[in-house]
């Protein structure tokens, strides 16, 4: 947090790039036609609407220069939509055993929680928390790893005897285990929620999850396939995360750990800061089983967190485990490696291989969606790298050709992506509070087809994540992280056509 203030403000573009680059990132997926037609739509936009509509964008960015344009319309964006957060938002990280870039996004990372509300959820902060939360068999149980009297860390020895306590715990899950409305439609979740508050004891222990400082989540299964591994991080089998914490630590009896984070409160930045620094320091302050273990008795001082239900609860928790298992049985993964090219090699030759791979297999030219991360600006999120454009296109096909392209023909080709997606969003949020229709260029079909990301691509560029993924944004799509420096790696996670 020390260089926060120091950091520069992330800059709007001005209207008249941010649509040439839309004009340009929507060309090859159009026909001759559809683009004219589009054209004039853009035009008549940035000419009318969208001139407006930008002077009110950049005279709001003037009065709030303690953030960005765009934090608080895309966290906005994460809490208003209704749908289910496992699989569709929230990714999954799977640990290697083994210029400032600061965000605000730091501060929700520990002690803190996502809370359900009709139309909206939000985010709460517990500052003054001691406790972390551990969930085995769809239980969960609490204990202080802070002394609350002078902040101090408790003692290495104290923390392992209460885990050693739960681990060896052989309770069998809860006959309804309250885990699985985390999973359902927001807005069903919300209403669900306030009826267990209701309760005083249930107001308790769902106060004692959400203020956690973390979640731990001590699963009983392990997988050496790494693509059924990576499914188990991504959902598991329900019973056993809390999907509104901020972040969940996973680990299983192979001693194998991972992570799934909630992906409201920030993004990949903050997260795999916290990965290098934990894996590095337990690498470094290596504390071992028989460091910890004494002869000494240590008291358990562990709390199982208890619930009163209704039958009205009973019944929702069962229809949303149904709701679950049906969604993540739909959900397939595969693990890639191929050894004869590598990211290095690509970066150097500035090529872009995943639109040119998935052409040769549908002979379509994909939406690609290339996450990269603005956290170097003032509360800066992500912006969307298209891939995709008439150059790339024209590569693609050049190299589908029966006849091979010429060297020449090939550098001719390559180019550079820049961004208008977050700049466009924000232009569309403004125009949905203001004005009583939105401008054409929204209600366009290119902006649909614009926004159906076939292909949703993430970097995992840390040597200590073996293995990453997160669900398709659409029903016909791929999502594919990708790792590794010395091989093509990747995980893509797809919904099978049936």
């Amino acid at each position: 947090m020390h260089y926060q203030p120091s950091l520069p403000r992330l800059p709007i573009p001005s209207l008249e790039k941010t649509c040439m680059r839309y004009l340009n990132g929507v060309q090859p997926l159009l026909s001759a036609k559809e683009f004219e037609q589009t054209s004039r739509i853009v035009k008549d936009f940035e000419e009318n609407e969208g001139k407006a509509l930008h002077k009110e964008l950049v005279e709001n960015d003037k009065k709030n220069k303690h953030t960005s344009y765009i934090a608080k319309p895309w966290m906005d964006m994460y809490l208003s939509d209704r749908t289910a957060i496992p699989i569709n938002y929230n990714p999954g990280l799977i640990f290697l055993n083994k210029n400032p870039q600061i965000t605000d996004q730091y501060k929700n990372l520990f002690k803190s929680t996502r809370i359900p509300k009709l139309n909206m959820d939000y985010n709460q902060a517990f500052p003054d928390s001691n406790h972390i939360l551990v969930m085995k068999n769809g239980r969960f149980y609490t204990f202080n790893v802070i002394d609350p009297i002078d902040g101090s860390p408790l003692p290495p020895a104290y923390i392992y005897a209460q885990l050693r306590n739960i681990a060896e715990s052989e309770s069998s899950p809860p006959e309804f285990p309250i885990n699985f409305l985390t999973t359902e439609n927001r807005d069903t979740w919300a209403n669900l929620r306030e009826e267990l508050e209701a309760d005083e004891l249930n107001a308790e222990s769902l106060k004692a999850i959400d203020s956690a400082i973390l979640a731990l989540c001590l699963d009983d299964v392990g997988h050496d396939d790494p693509a059924k591994a990576m499914l188990q991080v991504l959902h598991g089998n329900g019973y056993n995360r809390w999907f509104d914490k901020s972040f969940q630590i996973i680990v299983n009896k192979k001693g194998e750990g991972a992570m799934n984070f909630e992906h409201a409160w920030g993004d990949g930045v903050a997260v795999m800061r916290y990965v290098i620094d934990m894996i590095d320091d337990s690498s470094k302050n290596l504390i071992t089983k028989e460091s910890v273990s004494s002869n000494v008795d240590i008291e358990s001082q562990t709390k199982e967190l208890q619930f009163n239900l209704s039958e009205n609860l009973k019944s929702s928790i069962n229809v949303a485990k149904e709701n679950f298992v049906a969604l993540s049985n739909t959900l397939e993964s595969q693990v890639v490696q191929y050894e004869k090219m590598n990211k290095n090699y690509i970066k150097e030759k500035r090529l872009s291989p995943d639109s040119l791979a998935y052409y040769r297999m549908t002979g379509q030219i994909p939406t690609v969606y290339e996450s990269c991360s603005t956290a170097a600006f003032k509360h800066g999120r992500t912006e969307c790298l298209r891939s995709v454009s008439m150059l790339t296109k024209a590569c693609c096909e050049a190299f589908g050709r029966n006849n091979p392209a010429t060297a020449s023909e090939i550098r001719e080709l390559m180019g550079k992506c820049q961004g208008f997606d977050r700049h466009l969003f924000a232009l569309r949020v403004l125009a949905a509070s203001s004005l009583n229709k939105l401008p054409d260029i929204f209600l366009d079909p290119t902006f649909s087809k614009a926004s159906h990301f076939t292909l949703s691509t993430s970097t995992l560029g840390t040597e200590y994540i073996t293995n990453g993924g997160f669900g398709p944004v659409v029903k016909d799509g791929l999502g594919l992280p990708y790792m590794g420096d010395s091989l093509i790696e990747l995980c893509v996670i797809f919904l099978p056509r049936r």
